[in-house]
């Protein structure tokens, strides 16, 4: 072989591996733009009905069927071993807090107030409880007016507490006649 020819070759290798190189590198800028909206949390309350069926109904069965008015909403996908959350805000009458609360009392796990677990019908206390996502302000702890009532809890760990598992319940304030139910898998 000549030189041109050993020229020419060691060119087109070197073309070759550059658009082959810039390929792979768009697919990746490509895949990761889309891996990270697929993982972006959901607030757009229009998606609300079509995001509570990708739940397990034990998980979603106390959320409203539709979302109307005056309302908060959160949902984000876990990746890998992170958490799964749905989390929907309403603010309602005194009165429909007031039956919300007779309602799930008498369901709850575990009751919690700010600083205190309650007692709970069946003796369960110490589940994870959510973190507030639908906070006006960002905090994501409950108010102290809060009473947080975990309706579900199942723990899957492997000899950790609570190292996976899901929960889900409500959140409710008179006060702020707030209702926050929420359900989480992780």
């Amino acid at each position: 072989m000549d030189k041109k020819t050993k020229k020419r070759i060691r060119i087109g290798c070197g073309v070759s591996v550059a658009i082959f190189g810039i390929g792979f590198l768009v697919i990746m800028f490509l895949c990761a733009r889309e891996f990270g909206e697929y993982y972006k949390p959901v607030t757009e309350l229009s998606q609300y009905e079509e995001v509570k069926t990708l739940w397990p109904e034990e998980l979603v069965s106390h959320f409203p069927s539709s979302a109307t008015g005056d309302t908060g909403f959160f949902f984000q996908r876990g990746f890998l071993q992170g958490i799964h959350s749905l989390q929907l805000k309403e603010v309602l009458s005194v009165s429909d807090i007031e039956i919300l609360l007779q309602r799930y009392s008498e369901k709850a796990l575990a009751v919690f107030r700010w600083g205190r677990w309650d007692d709970s019908p069946n003796g369960t206390k110490h589940v994870p409880i959510p973190y507030y996502f639908t906070s006006e302000d960002g905090s994501l702890a409950f108010p102290e007016d809060f009473v947080i009532m975990v309706l579900l809890a199942e723990e899957h760990n492997g000899g950790n507490p609570w190292n996976h598992g899901r929960t889900s319940g409500i959140a409710l304030s008179v006060e702020r006649k707030t209702a926050v139910y929420w359900a989480e898998d992780w």
